[in-house]
Parts: C-alpha cells; structure tokens; sequence
C-alpha cells in the first residue's frame, strides 16, 4: 500500500470544483488524502459495484455498511442521489452523495457528499475510487478531498480506513464467490488487428452502415437489418444473419454504446444462436490509430451457460476474419475513388508565452482573438451551447487568401487532460472545397519550452482541389501574432 503525492493525486484525480488553497486559513483547512491498494479480483467489477450495485455491499461488509438505497435518478447515472447507512468510529452515520463523476475509459467513479455525518465536521466532501489494472495486479485507489468547517476538525485518516477496510472486505467476498461459482464461466477475450484502411471509417461502418457488410464479407455475413429505431443510435435493436462454425447463424443485438469520442462500438447480444451456449455476450468494437497505424480491437465479454461451454474462440476468429475481408475491400476502393482527396497536415510551432493560456483562449475566449490579429480575425461569435462546450456551435470571421472567409464550426473535443480542442467545419467557405474538415490544436510544455500543434484533417471533394498549406500558414501566422500579444502584456 502507498501514499501517492499531490503531483500525481492531480494527475490521476482533476475536480473542477477543489480550488487551490490561496491563503494560510484556507490551507489548513482544505485537503486530500490518497490510498493504493491492491485487491486479489477484478478492478473493472469492483469499480461496478460502487456504481451500479452498491446495494450488494450490505452483504460483504456487514459490520461496515448497512444498506445504500437510491433517492433519485438510476445507479450509476450522473447526478443521481444515493445515501449511505454505516457504522464509523463506534457510531451509526449516514451519507447522502450525488454522482458526480463516472468515466469508464479513466476507470473511476466520484461522490459528492450533500448531506449526513461527514458535513458536522466537512464544509465539502468528494470521495473519488480509481482502479487500475498492471498485468494480472489489479489496485484501488481511494481519493478524499475535503474542505473542514474549522482548524479543530481533524483529517479523515479513520474514514480513509474505513474504505480501506471496506474494500478488503469486498475483495474478499468477491475473490471467494468468484473461485467457487464463476471462474470457468465469465471471461474476457480481447484480440487487436491493425488494417490498412482508415479506422474511423470502419468503425462507422459497424454503426451506420452494418448492412454493406455482407457485400464485403458474402462468405461469412448473409445480412443485417434494423428491427427498432436508427442505425447508430443507443437502444436500437439490429439482427445478424452468418455462417459460423459449418452452420447458418442469427444474432439479435442492442446497441448498448455508441461512443465517437472514445472510438467504439458495443453490441450486446440478446437473442439467437449464441444464448445456447451463453447466458450473456457482449462485443466490443474498438479503432485507434497510432501515426499512420489503424488498430482494431475487439474485446467478447461472455458468461457461459455451464462449464461444458467452450471459451469464444472460434467466434473471435471469425470477427477477425471478417474485419480482414472489410479492410481489403475498403483498401481497394481508396486506392481506386479516394486515394488523393483524405488528408493531414501537421505542424509545430513554439510559443513564448504560456501553452496552457493559448489553449484556453481557443476553447473559452475566442472572441478576443480579433484584437490580437486584426489584419486575419474579424470576429467570432456564438450560435449556439457555451463557449468551451462539446458540441457548441461557433461562427468565424476571418480574412484569407485576399478574401473574406466564414468558418461555422462545432466543438468536437475539449480535452484538458490531453490539452487539446477540435473543431469541425460544418458550414462555411472551407465546405465550398472540402466534403469533411477538422482543425485540432493541441499544446504541450517540454521544460520551459510551450509547443502548439496544428493539425489539419480533410477530405477534399475532388483531385482539382488543392491542400490546406495556406490555411496551415494561415493557423500559424495567427499563433504567431498572439503570442507576441500574450507575451507582450504578460511582460
């Protein structure tokens, strides 16, 4: 077990809403306390329980909790309320918490206290549990950040280990019931494969377009049709007619996520040929692309019927197979219809004045940007959401190439951990050239060196029109010229 410093708490456990101590009375009275420990089950269950099941946790800890009921929302859901009956330090108390956070990709889940016990002592409260997964190590860290009402009011090192406590509890529990009843039944199969074709557009092929598939794979894929709501859309329920294993084939599916931002794509089956053999399935489509390197994963999440039952191999076989016919089809048909039009632009520039200020400007102040490049930025406004926010709609004004330019884009990704923001064009001069556009600024600090990256995605609509290298030496002139304005009323 370990103490991880404040530099690294940060890292792993940003919140908006805990402010730096400005003054010696507020740094006595603000703090965090931060714990690993590494349990002998599954990190990704344990982190479900407290999200989801919470309820289940009266039964591992019974001297600890005695019962955790829902007030409002659903488990799991993002500000639902949830209260707490425990015993701590020889008394009963209670805890009523808001979800604050849950995020599936980081693997963490963070609780705000509202209510009960802990806020006769605490002015706030946040309890913040992350899990990781090192090899076959799975860790818990517990994060409590708090704000005390007086200096008298001590730290929550008893409270730190009572989560402790509580969690070898749970672990306990878990690794037993798992060695007893489930350890030949669940199970996780995950292959990677990298394509040569463009991994987004494979992904959106599965979301949107599931029903070209059998034109691409005719030996493994006879058909894909929609029985209720939209291709792509959450909830919507799609059937799979193939040939696997020397035998015709159904799969009933929900979509259960739809994730664009996060590149994936998760099916759970709910009917059909696999229910024979398993009582739950679940495949997971994943794309990623590492330079000019476009890597698909698939990930089967499977509970068996019985321990007769084989492990999916076969099954992730075929997936593959079928993920190997998409790719040469799509290849195909790029090198033929689209080899010229998609494209990057790259570039790097350095900055004197602060990355993260730059950044910041771009995200929630561009509207200010005119005043430090009048000769290239007319204005900027907003149509629609808040400045900064996921899927805000901006409208640029902007002189370029001897004319004047709109640009109406919307804010595809903030991300302040990656630091970074893209914008997609969705109408403008650029649509006049280009079927698809992106920029994406992305800052970084190498020692006292701030770095900005200008990144320009396109597909142009035909081979006549030419790359953006003058829109990229435009991006880098405006860099230029609000750099020396930062820099200039910084100093």
């Amino acid at each position: 077990m370990c103490t991880f410093n404040g530099q690294c708490a940060r890292k792993f456990f940003p919140h908006p809403e805990f402010k730096i101590p400005q003054s010696p009375n507020q740094m006595t009275l603000n703090g965090t306390l931060v714990k690993e420990t590494t349990i002998k089950s599954d990190g990704d269950a344990f982190l479900e329980l407290f999200c989801y099941k919470p309820y289940e946790i009266s039964d591992m800890c019974p001297p600890s909790i005695q019962s955790c009921d829902i007030l409002d929302g659903k488990w799991g859901s993002l500000g639902s309320v949830i209260i707490w009956k425990y015993s701590h330090n020889g008394s009963d108390c209670t805890a009523k918490e808001v979800i604050e956070e849950y995020d599936t990709e980081k693997k963490l889940v963070c609780f705000k206290v509202v209510d009960g016990t802990l806020m006769d002592y605490y002015k706030s409260f946040f309890l913040t549990i992350h899990v990781d997964t090192k090899g076959e190590k799975h860790s818990v860290t517990w994060k409590l950040d708090y704000e005390k009402l007086n200096e008298n009011v001590e730290d929550p090192k008893t409270l730190m280990d009572f989560c402790l406590n509580v969690t070898k509890d749970i672990d306990n529990h878990r690794h037993k019931h798992f060695n007893e009843s489930e350890m030949n039944l669940s199970g996780n199969l995950v292959k990677e494969i990298v394509i040569k074709s463009d991994g987004d557009a494979f992904l959106e092929l599965f979301c949107y377009k599931p029903y070209d598939i059998s034109n691409m794979c005719r030996s493994s894929i006879q058909g894909c049709d929609i029985l209720d709501g939209e291709w792509g859309s959450v909830g919507s329920v799609i059937i799979w007619k193939y040939h696997h294993d020397g035998m015709d084939c159904t799969a009933k599916e929900v979509i259960e996520v739809n994730d664009r931002e996060k590149k994936l794509v998760c099916f759970k089956v709910v009917d059909g040929t696999l229910l024979d053999y398993y009582k739950s399935l679940f495949l997971t489509i994943h794309v990623d692309t590492k330079g000019e390197k476009h890597i698909v994963t698939w990930n089967l999440t499977y509970e068996k019927l019985n321990e007769n039952v084989e492990d999916p191999k076969s099954l992730m076989e075929f997936c593959l197979n079928v993920t190997k016919d998409i790719d040469n089809s799509q290849h195909k048909h790029f090198n033929e219809s689209e080899m010229n039009l998609s494209g990057n632009l790259v570039k790097e520039t350095t900055i004197e004045s602060n990355g993260d200020a730059f950044l910041e400007l771009f995200c929630y102040k561009p509207y200010a940007i005119l005043s430090m490049c009048p000769n290239n930025i007319q204005g900027c406004d907003i149509l629609d959401g808040e400045w900064g926010s996921v899927g805000s709609v901006i409208i640029w004004k902007y002189h370029h190439d001897g004319r004047d330019c709109t640009a109406k884009e919307v804010i595809e990704a903030n991300d302040k951990e990656e630091k970074l923001v893209c914008f997609k064009v969705v109408d403008g001069t650029l649509m006049d050239y280009y079927k698809s556009f992106f920029l994406t600024i992305h800052v970084d600090t190498k020692g006292s060196k701030h770095l900005v990256t200008w990144t320009l995605a396109y597909e142009k609509l035909n081979e006549n029109i030419e790359d953006p290298k003058t829109l990229m030496e435009f991006c880098l002139k405006v860099t230029k010229d609000i750099d020396t304005h930062q820099h200039k009323h910084n100093n």
